[in-house]
């Protein structure tokens, strides 16, 4: 949910003004080109903090990877990152 939003967002964001010879795909493609970085960026934060976490309860057991990336705690920490991307 995180990466749908701030993609639509950052596509809506960075899509420049309708000249008159540019098209509609023209506009969205570059669009979603100003996009990428960011989505690039907000899913190393959230790689790197959901292997903090997995690295730190590996030591207690019965936590896999993907629970640990999908943990509360860090997808809110995506989503702050994120937010900050957007504003």
């Amino acid at each position: 949910m995180v990466f749908l939003v701030l993609g639509i967002v950052k596509t809506a964001m960075g899509m420049p003004s309708g000249g008159p010879g540019e098209s509609m795909g023209y506009r969205v493609g570059y669009g979603v080109g100003e996009a990428i970085p960011s989505l690039l960026a907000v899913a190393a934060v959230w790689l790197v903090v959901g292997g903090i976490v997995y690295l730190s309860f590996l030591r207690s057991g019965g936590l896999t990877f993907g629970q640990a990336i999908f943990n509360w705690p860090v997808v809110v920490m995506a989503a702050f990152v994120a937010l900050l991307f957007v504003v």
